[in-house]
């Protein structure tokens, strides 16, 4: 998945990795909404450059515990612009109050910040 959020691995982007960039991510930092469907996942960017998956266990497409299996941290790169770099993976971001935007090479999707949730909410398995 694009930055944990859309699409699918691999690289989007033939200059992947020609980059320097910033790990300074504030400007997409939170906790979003990327349900596809009845597959509950959630994105949490941090505000220094890493990011998570949250995947609930408890959906038809988990193994029916009721807990988050959240991914290890990821780093991702601000190469400016609102452009960004996750593992080679490159994508525009842009955030509007609590909507997120991405488009990559799959296409754009905007996914709602998840508000009156805390990290510390998600049962972590």
């Amino acid at each position: 998945m694009i930055l944990g959020a859309c699409g699918g691995g691999g690289s989007s982007s033939s200059d992947s990795g020609n980059f320097s960039g910033s790990t300074d991510t504030s400007a997409i930092e939170g906790l979003w909404d990327v349900t596809d469907g009845d597959d509950i996942q959630y994105i949490q960017y941090t505000a220094d450059g890493t990011y998570y998956n949250w995947d609930y266990e408890g959906d038809p497409n988990g193994s029916g515990e009721n807990c988050y299996d959240r991914s290890p941290g990821f780093p991702i790169l601000n190469l400016g612009g609102n452009r960004y770099d996750g593992l080679g993976e490159i994508a525009t971001i842009v955030v509007n109050g609590d909507s997120m935007t991405v488009t990559d090479s799959f296409g754009t999707d905007t996914f709602p910040r998840l508000t009156g949730v805390a990290i510390a909410d998600l049962n972590e398995c």
